[in-house]
């Protein structure tokens, strides 16, 4: 997926959710690159807990952010992809954002085998 966080170069407190489904056990691989090392990612349970993100100093400007996430169940799983500091938001409500510079970036998510 290629896509961008809010329009580029401009601030905005944009985030995109992607809407994720794995059977429990499952591993998924998630690699975000962006050139500048500041897009974050969250993942989130179905009800929009918080259940993973990645944190400063995770990203890097060569190999980009990954975050690998193990589900625990199986079910619908939310991810949320923002620049940084735009990382409190409620992905239920869009409460909490803020504006952020925002950037394009690409995103690949690789399911894992379980286990």
């Amino acid at each position: 997926v290629v896509a961008s966080v809010g329009a580029v170069g401009a601030f905005s407190d944009d985030v995109d959710l992607y809407r994720l489904t794995l059977l429990g056990g499952e591993t998924l691989r998630i690699r975000v690159e962006d050139g500048f090392g500041l897009t974050r990612l969250r993942l989130f349970d179905a009800q929009g807990r918080p259940i993973g993100e990645n944190g400063p100093g995770t990203s890097s400007l060569f190999d980009g952010t990954v975050l690998e996430f193990r589900a625990p169940v199986d079910g619908t799983f939310h991810l949320g992809v923002s620049a940084y500091p735009n990382i409190e938001y409620d992905p239920s409500t869009g409460g909490g954002r803020v504006a952020a510079e925002a950037s394009a970036y690409a995103l690949e998510l690789t399911r894992l085998a379980g286990g």
